[in-house]
């Protein structure tokens, strides 16, 4: 029969703990050591006075009567009912904090010296000063005890707290100094050697490190971070799996990768637990013989509202992952209920053929098939490459007859035959505006000699060429439709062409040096990559538009440096993130050009004209219309880029929304209010066809 908890009974038994000689341990150390220990008081000298000056009241350096008794129930208190102190125990009995901290494990290591020498006796106590050194030994006849130093280092105050077991051997040590300790500390050192870092290493019966961990102290601004890493063996003193957890002391964001290896030290798979600003992130993935052989991924992303799980399988994954998983499930996370799932096909070499979409709630399914090339514009994916303004030009022009028009005619496919009878295809891209263009560069804004202009009208795609481009898609190129690929590919040429272009004339490739970046055909440097003709280097909105139309545009150029950034949340839609800073060049208002019109400075100008032209269903009559806007977060080329401008199509104007088409899912409408549009756009870019 089960009694309800009585706190009396429970304070009685605390109060008789008091008096006997109950028994605590210390995590790590593996110290036992009863309250008896303390006898009716004890001495405080200088290394111990930081962890007790505030329960010696008194300032007299002596722990007794009221002092002891309240010293040791917080003892008791803080160790629980398993009389075990934990190291987040320990921490809040020093610190009054549970965080690991430099202070709490210099507080630790002081701590369990501490214990130490009373459990040894002041026989066994020596205590070494010098001018800048401080050396307390404490060593039994048997090799156990611990070895407390105090020095100055080029950094400040370290210290180093070894403790020893039986024969000598070290099974922990803390310490605080510029290098250092542990089993995969190695590569780290260069890192840290000139900043002052606090190490904490557990060792087994048998010498080697299980548990270790490396607090950096953090530069101005920088908060201070952990990393810790625990390591499991078999019988033989084969490491069979091992632990890395990383901690953000002030955001207390934290990952943890667990790694499992073979017999023969090869990985065999890897869990990755992740929080983060609220999400939290499991990833699972199993290798090959090589960690470079990934054999699959799953993903699993616990927000707010809802669990996304993705998974990752078959052919060419290194192509794919992040991008283009295998299987997407979204569920609902309060009731569990599943609300979609989307399902990707590939052929044998991991390209995309196919995608089914269903909607459990709706009871509706999408179906989409990308292993043919029509001259359609239906869907596309951008995966990891930063060429949104060229995938959102292709999704503008595709919201208008004209355009689509433009978009089928520019796609010609040529059967040829070998001297050896083999058949073989290629495809042929035409750039409208580039005849244009090569007036421009050679008589109009530029007087470019025309043997030292190659862009060309036409690139030709030959079918090895495609199907080669086929599986890079989703890290390389966008996902999906193979028209838009096509485009792509021969874009990525013609950037090739205006780079040799560029150098040629003696050309800047850098913004705001007076090149020129607003030109059309000259338009490919809006960063300082090392590599400026890569498509995934970035564009502006309304030169790629030129590429494909030859006509101008009248564009929206905002004149401020400072844009609020927006978030982008589940459904993909758009809401400004206060406090959030991305910048602009503003200058780029001022630049000649060849493809712009009518320039505005007034937002709400071009918002009126786009009212305008709206229909009943909030889309445009006449126009085509695209905005830069920055998100905080898209991952480009592998790499997390924070507050980045981002090019979107914008569909339409309906009540007090604007509703856009990002290049990320193209499938998909997404909104956000006209009030945030107006603030983070930094350039709108609209075209009568």
């Amino acid at each position: 029969m089960f009694e309800p908890i009585n706190n009396s009974k429970n304070v009685d038994r605390k109060a008789q703990d008091l008096n006997s000689d109950k028994i605590l341990s210390l995590n790590h150390s593996g110290q036992t050591f009863g309250l008896s220990l303390f006898g009716k008081g004890f001495p405080v000298n200088d290394i111990f006075s930081d962890i007790f000056k505030s329960y010696d009241v008194n300032r007299d350096k002596f722990l007794d009567g009221k002092e002891l008794e309240t010293f040791k129930k917080d003892l008791l208190n803080a160790a629980g009912d398993d009389s075990i102190l934990s190291d987040e125990e320990l921490n809040k009995f020093l610190t009054k904090s549970e965080n690991t901290t430099e202070f709490s494990e210099k507080s630790s290591a002081i701590f369990k010296t501490f214990i130490t020498v009373m459990k040894n006796g002041l026989k066994n106590l020596n205590v070494q000063s010098y001018d800048d050194y401080k050396l307390l030994t404490s060593i039994n006849e048997d090799g156990s005890g611990v070895r407390l130093s105090f020095f100055q280092t080029d950094k400040g105050d370290g210290y180093k707290a070894e403790f020893l077991s039986k024969g000598g051997k070290t099974k922990e040590i803390i310490s605080s100094t510029n290098a250092l300790l542990g089993k995969d500390s190695s590569y780290m050192d260069s890192y840290f050697e000139t900043k002052n870092v606090t190490s904490h290493v557990t060792y087994n019966d048998e010498g080697l490190v299980v548990k270790q961990s490396h607090i950096y102290q953090g530069d101005d601004g920088i908060p201070p971070y952990i990393k810790a890493s625990t390591f499991y063996y078999d019988e033989n003193n084969n490491l069979i799996s091992e632990s890395k957890m990383y901690t953000n002391c002030k955001s207390r964001d934290n990952t943890t990768v667990i790694t499992s290896y073979r017999d023969d030290g090869s990985v065999k798979d890897e869990l990755n637990l992740s929080e983060k600003a609220g999400l939290s992130r499991t990833e699972l993935t199993n290798y090959g013989l090589t960690k470079d052989d990934i054999e699959s991924k799953y993903i699993r992303d616990e927000k707010d509202d809802e669990i996304v799980t993705k998974h990752y399988e078959g052919a060419n994954l290194s192509n794919r992952l992040g991008y283009l998983p295998s299987k997407i499930m979204v569920y609902d996370k309060k009731s569990g209920t599943l609300k979609s799932v989307e399902i990707n096909k590939f052929d044998r070499y991991g390209s995309l053929i196919s995608k089914i979409r269903e909607d459990k709630i709706n009871g509706t399914s999408q179906e989409f098939n990308y292993s043919d090339v029509n001259g359609v514009i239906e869907s596309s994916f951008q995966g990891g490459i930063g060429d949104c303004f060229f995938l959102e030009t292709l999704n503008t022009l595709s919201q208008r007859s004209e355009g689509r028009k433009i978009l089928k005619d520019s796609i010609k496919i040529e059967k040829t035959i070998d001297e050896n009878g083999s058949e073989h295809t290629n495809y042929i891209i035409t750039l409208n505006g580039v005849n244009n263009l090569l007036k421009d560069l050679n008589s109009g804004i530029r007087n470019f000699p025309k043997e030292k202009i190659f862009i060309q009208p036409q690139y030709v795609i030959t079918e090895e060429e495609f199907e080669q481009a086929k599986i890079q898609a989703g890290k390389n190129y966008s996902s999906g439709d193979k028209d838009v690929l096509l485009h792509e590919i021969a874009y990525s040429k013609y950037r090739k062409d205006v780079a040799k272009t560029m150098t040629a004339n003696g050309e800047s490739f850098f913004p705001g040096s007076g090149s020129g970046n607003l030109i059309a055909g000259l338009d490919i440097a809006r960063n300082y990559s090392q590599n400026p003709e890569e498509i995934g280097n970035g564009g502006v909105l309304g030169l790629t538009m030129y590429l494909y139309t030859g006509k101008k545009s009248d564009a929206y150029f905002s004149t401020e440096v400072k844009h609020p950034a927006c978030s982008v949340d589940a459904e993909g839609n758009l809401k400004i993130v206060e406090g959030s800073l991305s910048y602009w060049n503003s200058s780029l208002v001022k630049e000649p050009s060849n493809v712009f019109h009518n320039r505005y400075k007034d937002i709400d100008e071009v918002i009126s004209i786009l009212k305008s032209d709206t229909s009943k269903n909030g889309t445009f009559k006449s126009y085509v219309a695209e905005a830069s806007i920055p998100v905080t977060t898209q991952n480009i080329n592998g790499v997390t880029v924070t507050n980045g401008d981002h090019a979107f199509t914008i569909k339409g104007i309906k009540d007090d929304k604007v509703i856009l088409i990002n290049p990320w899912d193209s499938t998909k409408e997404v909104e956000i209010s006209i009030a945030d549009f107006s603030k983070s756009a930094k350039m709108v870019n609209i075209l009568k066809l």
